[in-house]
């Protein structure tokens, strides 16, 4: 493996690990968000201002952060397989 993509894949766990630190900043921020209204008579406006950066914050781990820290690492993890062994998975 050469140096630069050695420095590439230490530069895509740093990102991880800011990401997951990202992470868990909204978690703490999904935390102290009042709870949602149970019985639906509620209609305050914090509390709809509260479930919407609850939904909003929730999405942006799901559908981004999340994958964003797995793809990274998975990434930074990488080895290419050797050229024998790809060889020898092919012949079976």
């Amino acid at each position: 493996m050469t140096d630069a993509v050695t420095a590439a894949q230490a530069e895509l766990r740093d990102a991880s690990r800011t990401l997951q630190q990202l992470r868990l900043r909204l978690l703490g921020v999904i935390a102290i968000l009042p709870p949602d209204s149970t019985d639906g008579t509620e209609q305050d406006s914090t509390l709809d201002m509260a479930s919407e950066m609850r939904r909003t914050a929730t999405c942006v781990l799901d559908d981004c952060i999340r994958p964003a820290i797995a793809d990274l690492s998975d990434a930074a993890a990488y080895r290419p397989a050797a050229a024998g062994t790809a060889e020898a998975a092919e012949d079976r």
